[in-house]
């Protein structure tokens, strides 16, 4: 049960602490709520403020920002002691009790506040007897309410729509792979707002690959946030400074004690990377079944809070995460993570990768079917992408480097799935730096694969099996 009671002071400063340092609250009522709606002076800034960062930014205000935009607006002394004692003095936690009251509940505070603003704007307008406007007025606060989006509307809606169909592939957001082949497959790499999951057998690279892409995300200036559930954090974090310096892994302390001048400039630079203003790289090590989709959503309006945008999220990997449904099989607690997956790069509009194990006999082959991998993929169905990370006993060997080979397959896309599902990149793996090359010349592959046309340049047959996973009708593998 909620400990506010309504319209009470103490749920007026709760109400004020959500719409200044909430997103959610903002998202749902920064349309119709405004700072003249309160008593108090500051109160009234503090609202009109919030509104405008998140409109611009869509992140709710900090004690740091307010405190810049009160010197940005040279306002007096006391102007900026009134505002930060209102800030200092809202509450600082909300209980989810009364978050559900006040947002359940916001709406009807808001009308009652544009009534009670309308009825006083009216006095004027009722000595000098114009009536209609006072009616006008007051009907106009009466109607107020959340605007609660139901969808595309068509008619209403066709023009924008069309606009966003003709210029969707040039104005979407790629967190490219920085593999050539595959990035022009995807038409630029992963976009926000879609999930890939890349399945692989233990040790074979999936904890390489997602270093790989986070450095990439990294390197267009997008923010990451990583999770590692397996593997330490310093040794994740290891690999993405490897990945994007080029410095070998076991090479970085050596190279940062003893200032060995190239590989420290390399290292360096990329620390710079991974910490100037419009990006950063958040790699948080988390015991297997301690982290949730609800601690990723915490985490990111943590970090929305101090101003940092997550552009990608990696989680290595998924399997390893809690559900926050209890079920009688572990597969179907997993199948919840990757729902709840999904949903969170939609909410917060970034790109979302992962990786799941699977038994080590299904990519060994040069096609796999979908049967193959029918309970690892089933889990996986909500991913836009499912790419297979498979490596034949020939490309298993080492070349004269020491480097091995692997194929990273289509296995099932949404988008352009009839045109890429089924093809695969050959890559050579550098485990020494975290890092993969596209094959491009035959010569580089197995033996074996010389009488094949080079896959990287000319589609293949897809692999058998629906994409699209339609025609199952047998029960998955625990």
């Amino acid at each position: 049960m909620p400990d506010l009671v309504f319209y009470s002071p103490a749920y007026v400063g709760s109400l004020v602490a959500l719409v200044t340092g909430d997103a959610e609250f903002l998202l749902a009522y920064g349309k119709i709520i405004e700072g003249r709606f309160f008593d108090d002076a500051e109160t009234a800034w503090l609202v009109d403020k919030a509104k405008a960062h998140y409109e611009r930014y869509q992140t709710a205000l900090t004690r740091t920002i307010v405190e810049q935009e009160l010197r940005a607006q040279k306002a007096n002394p006391d102007m900026v002691e009134a505002v930060l004692l209102r800030w200092d003095g809202l509450p600082e936690e909300i209980g989810d009790d009364d978050f559900t009251y006040i947002m359940d509940t916001a709406e009807e505070f808001i009308r009652r506040q544009a009534i009670l603003c309308a009825v006083m704007e009216s006095q004027p307008l009722i000595e000098e007897g114009r009536q209609d406007e006072v009616i006008r007025l007051v009907e106009d606060a009466n109607a107020i309410r959340r605007e609660r989006e139901v969808g595309i509307m068509l008619p209403r809606d066709q023009e924008s729509l069309l606009n966003r169909l003709a210029t969707r592939d040039m104005d979407v957001e790629n967190l490219p792979t920085a593999i050539p082949m595959l990035d022009r497959f995807l038409r630029g790499g992963l976009r926000k707002r879609e999930m890939a999951v890349l399945l692989g057998p233990k040790s074979k690279g999936k904890s390489m690959w997602l270093p790989w892409v986070a450095g990439g995300a990294l390197m267009i200036g997008e923010s990451v946030l990583c999770y590692t559930l397996e593997m330490s954090g310093d040794d994740w974090a290891a690999r993405l400074v490897s990945r994007m310096s080029g410095v070998p892994i076991n090479d970085l302390p050596e190279a940062i004690v003893n200032g060995k001048f190239e590989a420290a400039r390399r290292i360096s630079n990329t620390m710079q990377i991974l910490g100037f203003e419009n990006a950063a790289a958040v790699v948080k090590e988390m015991a297997p079944r301690k982290c949730s989709p609800d601690t990723v959503r915490e985490d990111l309006e943590e970090l929305a809070a101090q101003n940092i945008s997550i552009g990608l999220l990696v989680i290595d990997y998924a399997d390893l995460m809690a559900s926050r449904y209890q079920e009688q099989k572990r597969y179907e607690e997993q199948a919840h993570v990757y729902a709840d997956l999904f949903s969170i790069g939609k909410e917060y509009n970034c790109g979302v990768w992962t990786a799941s194990q699977v038994n080590r006999q299904a990519l060994i082959k040069r096609r796999v079917s979908l049967a193959e991998i029918a309970t690892s993929f089933d889990k996986v169905f909500p991913a836009d992408f499912v790419f297979g990370l498979a490596q034949t006993e020939d490309e298993e060997v080492p070349d004269e480097h020491g480097h091995k080979a692997a194929r990273l397959l289509i296995v099932a896309a949404r988008r352009q799935g009839e045109l890429i599902t089924g093809n695969h990149v050959p890559l050579r793996l550098f485990y020494e730096r975290a890092s993969f090359r596209e094959i491009r010349d035959l010569t580089e592959m197995a033996e074996d694969a010389a009488e094949e046309a080079n896959v990287v340049y000319e589609n293949l047959p897809r692999v058998s099996g629906d994409p699209d996973h339609s025609d199952r009708d047998d029960d998955p593998d625990d």
